[in-house]
């Protein structure tokens, strides 16, 4: 990859946490593109270019036209970001790009529920990558902050902390636990990586052991991988409208009132109905709450016979209707930070032992209650602070897979290649060395000439569980 700097455009929360990301862990010079308003993260964003004046420079544009382009002097970058929430701007500004600059490397959000049309689009945009594009090649990435926040956010949730991850046409099931031990207070986390398998007869190799990554977290957590077989089978739940119902019927206000132990997700928007439909791959019994009736997630929530309430999640039927008292958790997601609060306030004050989770778009906020009492039992979220880290990882040509959260800490499950110049180069793949902060799983994709002695070579392809700083070590070497 190049070594030109990282260019960046848009004014939203997943930009300025993607700014961050390249200044803090990664240390590459960074220029962002902002509205001349400064709506939104404008303002935080001209903040930190105040702080990292040497590596962060701000370009104001009302367009993100090819004059714009040239002046943020994409012909020498290595990577750009579009970040827009105007997905048809992004792919012009995208197109504008790549004519300036044929080797770059391009990052597209796309929302939540775009997939193959991308693909499509890309394909018309940008003649002879359509194939790469589709492949997840190193040329484009088009990715969506909410899929990769939703199986973190749902795994906090769950009572054994599983997280769904995909390689390819396989699944498996991430699940962290806590290993209590006398004395070990204070210790990392011990990373148990899929322990019971070894070379399969297709060399597909994914090493045993137990590492261990990061530091900080009171008592040590095992991750543990298991593939999934089928999807797990689940209860058919209907639809609840409070105040205004007319109607229950039978079986589902019988099945309601026999749900213990649920997660009850308040907003369906696009984050909650995500959330949502991960947990119920994992088998977790949940309740969706929602005002409106026409939510992204009730419709959803019908497609798999989840139970829905209709009515606000601050009042005492909405939930009693969603069986508050029995439920181990509740997640607000309704898109307001004060009405996240008020539902989370409201559901402890009928259940004191429920585990709450608010997601906050406002960094202060949620640093605020966070450092407070332990009113709300986990950490307040942002789903860009849980999204930057991965789109980080594409921009720097490396494929992620998936994020887990660990206390404070955050593991990336990347695919990269092993540059000519790379520290992994000779170590041994089924007993290399490791450090607090990385280690190599195996090959991303199956090989037939595996040995127990196998060392790794330039442009191998594989696998690696890291924290932040541990991939940009990795990178930088």
């Amino acid at each position: 990859m190049r070594d030109g700097h990282i260019i960046v455009c848009g004014d939203s929360a997943l930009s300025q946490h993607l700014v961050s990301e390249f200044i803090s862990t990664y240390r590459r010079n960074v220029t962002v593109i902002l509205p001349p308003t400064h709506r939104y993260h404008g303002p935080q964003l001209a903040s930190l270019a105040r702080q990292h004046s040497s590596r962060l420079s701000v370009l104001e544009a009302a367009n993100l036209n090819e004059a714009v382009l040239i002046e943020s002097r994409v012909s020498e970058a290595a990577s750009i970001a579009f970040l827009s929430d105007d997905h048809e701007e992004n792919f012009r500004a995208a197109s504008s790009a790549r004519n300036l600059n044929p080797e770059l490397h391009l990052v597209i959000r796309r929302p939540l529920g775009h997939g193959n049309s991308d693909v499509t689009r890309l394909s018309r945009n940008f003649p002879g990558r359509a194939a790469q594009a589709q492949l997840g090649g190193a040329s484009v990435d088009i990715l969506c902050e909410t899929e990769i926040a939703s199986p973190p956010l749902a795994a906090t949730l769950t009572e054994n902390k599983a997280v769904i991850v995909k390689f390819g046409q396989r699944i498996f099931r991430a699940t962290m636990r806590k290993k209590a031990s006398q004395g070990d207070s204070g210790t990392p986390p011990v990373i148990a990586l899929f322990a019971d398998v070894g070379v399969s007869e297709e060399g597909d190799f994914l090493p045993p052991g137990c590492i261990q990554l990061g530091a900080g977290v009171e008592s040590q957590q095992v991750l543990s991988l298991e593939e999934l077989r089928e999807r797990p089978k689940f209860k058919k739940l209907g639809a609840v409208r409070t105040r205004s119902m007319s109607f229950i019927p039978f079986a589902t206000n019988l099945q309601l009132r026999s749900l213990e132990g649920h997660v009850v997700v308040v907003g369906l928007g696009a984050i909650g109905s995500s959330v949502l439909e991960c947990l119920h791959e994992l088998g977790t019994p949940v309740v969706g709450i929602d005002r409106s009736p026409t939510a992204r997630g009730v419709i959803d929530a019908r497609k798999y016979r989840i139970p829905v309430v209709i009515g606000d999640a601050t009042d005492e039927e909405t939930l009693e209707s969603a069986r508050i008292t029995r439920s181990r958790a509740i997640f607000a997601a309704t898109g307001s930070d004060s009405i996240n609060l008020e539902s989370i306030l409201a559901a402890r004050e009928r259940n004191p032992k429920i585990q709450s989770l608010p997601l906050l778009e406002s960094d202060d906020l949620a640093h605020l209650i966070s450092q407070g009492s332990d009113l709300f039992r986990s950490a307040p979220v942002n789903v860009a602070a849980l999204a930057a880290p991965v789109f980080a990882a594409a921009m720097l040509r490396h494929r992620p897979v998936t994020v887990i959260p660990i206390g404070n800490e955050i593991l990336l499950l990347t695919q990269m290649t092993v540059g000519r110049h790379s520290s992994l180069i000779d170590q041994p793949l089924f007993h290399g060395r490791s450090s607090e902060k990385w280690k190599v799983l195996g090959f991303s994709t199956p090989r037939i000439d595996l040995t127990p002695d196998y060392h790794l070579q330039p442009e191998d392809q594989v696998l690696v569980m890291a924290t932040r700083q541990g991939l940009a070590h990795l990178l930088e070497s």
